[in-house]
């Protein structure tokens, strides 16, 4: 299809290189819904329009999710993925599935399992781990609608340009379908009379009949009595010459009201169209980029199981006691763990970037608070101590109140920059405040935080899908007014992923 406007666009062939037969109302109807779905595009520097059809920008758009940024828990929670993470006391893995709830790509659901434990989560029940864990993740994700991607205006100019070529090839594929019928038709019959050795080409000359008889009956029964202006007269590229512009109905509804009021066949039509553009632009697609804004919730329970070796209890207090008090006996104690976060992405060609922020609530023993490292101890008194505080004789909590309820909250930010073109190398900061709800009088616990820095890196394939590494470096759950040196640590996490756009301009 070609067109003109004057100036810039003066070496623009503004004849039609086919013309639609009068009585080939099919086939009419057909140009008439194409080029209203071509004039909804941008055309370049003064056009306002879509970049790629939207079908193709909600594949992109889920895409997004896939691919495993790592956040402020030691769960992986940002997409489809398995996620791994280690530190000196514990090791967690789990596993997540996303799935879209609506067409809009707006709405996920959320599931995921996961497994912790003292020495391995892979040896969970082994005799040297002390604590250990189980549990299921639900979810909901909510993505507003006001993601976008980018382009540039000469990208879309020059696309314009071979999309109308497109639409032209088209136009000429469609006019061949009479003929065509009648030659296959012919063939068929004489095939028919054949040796079984021609079935092959009979089978391919059936499947060409079928697809131009699906697109007869598609468009035959399209009855919107079109009355198109003067369609070649105007330009796509006039920012004035809108999709609303280009046909009217006889009773002045113009097609996009039409296709919102939905009528069943001519929303097929429509959507057959939308199908050969979509081809089209997957292969053409000229976005790059993206910014998004969603929200989660998660709720998680998981089956916490603790257990004290022999080794780990007051000698004395071992021999004299654990017979009728079972010190050595696995104990479980449920652990609920609901949170809300805010999340923002932003990539162009030279960063990515990944934002995080949210509150958590945590209820359990005070066996799983944050506060626990290494491997407790049960003294004389049947005090639970841990290595982070035995020389100082600093209690966590009494053995008779591990099954009783201790609840803290927290807020939390998480923020990874990618640099450089191929954004395989960047930072993240870890940044969390735990604060006490309730605990049980003999349980020892005060609010503290978690300030973690480290480099992080992506090997990535395909679709972006890869391995992302991480290594968090500082401070992990340091009480306030206290000398934190001794909480320093690092670890090591590892994603492995399963991977939202509307559309802005970059000018």
């Amino acid at each position: 299809m070609s067109l003109a406007q004057g100036n810039k666009y003066d070496h623009i062939n503004n004849n039609k290189p086919y013309k639609v037969p009068a009585n080939d109302t099919v086939v009419s109807t057909y140009e008439k819904l194409l080029l209203y779905k071509v004039s909804e595009y941008d055309f370049g520097e003064n056009s306002n329009g879509i970049a790629i059809q939207p079908q193709l920008l909600d594949d992109n758009i889920n895409k997004i999710f896939n691919t495993v940024v790592f956040a402020n828990s030691d769960l992986a929670s940002n997409g489809s993925s398995i996620g791994y993470q280690k530190n000196d006391s514990k090791e967690t893995v789990s596993v997540n599935s996303v799935t879209k709830l609506s067409s809009s790509y707006s709405h996920f659901f959320k599931i995921g399992i996961h497994a912790k434990g003292s020495s391995s989560p892979f040896n969970l029940y082994n005799n040297n781990t002390w604590s250990s864990g189980v549990g299921a993740t639900l979810g909901y994700i909510y993505k507003p609608n006001n993601s976008s991607t980018s382009y540039n205006d000469n990208e879309a100019e020059k696309l314009s340009m071979k999309r109308l070529k497109f639409v032209d090839s088209l136009m000429k594929i469609k006019l061949s379908y009479a003929k065509k019928l009648k030659t296959i038709n012919t063939l068929l019959s004489i095939l028919d009379t054949s040796k079984a050795t021609y079935y092959h080409k009979k089978d391919s000359l059936i499947a060409i009949k079928k697809e131009i008889e699906t697109f007869n009956s598609i468009f035959k029964n399209v009855n919107t009595n079109l009355t198109s202006t003067n369609y070649h007269n105007k330009s796509l590229y006039n920012s004035n010459f809108l999709s609303d512009t280009a046909f009217v109905l006889k009773n002045g509804r113009s097609l996009n009201e039409l296709e919102k009021s939905g009528g069943e066949e001519f929303v097929k039509a429509i959507n057959y169209i939308v199908e050969e553009l979509t081809s089209f632009d997957k292969k053409n697609d000229i976005t790059y980029g993206y910014s998004l804004h969603w929200f989660d919730g998660d709720f998680s329970i998981t089956n916490e199981s603790y257990k004290f070796e022999e080794a780990n209890i007051d000698n004395v207090l071992y021999v004299s006691l654990n017979d009728s008090l079972k010190f050595d006996k696995s104990k479980n104690k449920l652990k609920i763990t609901a949170q809300i976060n805010y999340n923002y992405t932003t990539k162009n060609n030279k960063r990515l970037l990944f934002f995080k922020a949210g509150t958590a609530f945590h209820n359990g023993s005070f066996l799983s608070s944050n506060l626990l490292n290494g491997t407790p101890k049960i003294d004389e008194n049947q005090n639970i101590i841990d290595e982070s505080n035995i020389e100082d004789n600093a209690l966590k909590g009494n053995f008779n109140t591990i099954d009783n309820t201790m609840s803290y909250g927290s807020f939390s930010a998480y923020g990874a920059l990618f640099f450089g073109k191929t954004q395989k190398f960047g930072v993240n900061l870890n940044l969390r405040h735990n604060y006490l709800i309730q605990k049980p009088d003999e349980v020892f616990y005060k609010n503290n935080f978690t300030a973690l820095i480290g480099p992080i890196f992506k090997a990535t394939g395909k679709e972006d899908k890869g391995v992302v590494l991480g290594i968090d470096i500082g401070f992990d759950n340091s009480i306030y007014n206290t000398k934190i040196n001794k909480d320093f640590t690092a670890r090591l996490r590892v994603g492995i992923p399963f991977k939202i756009y509307s559309k802005s301009k970059s000018k």
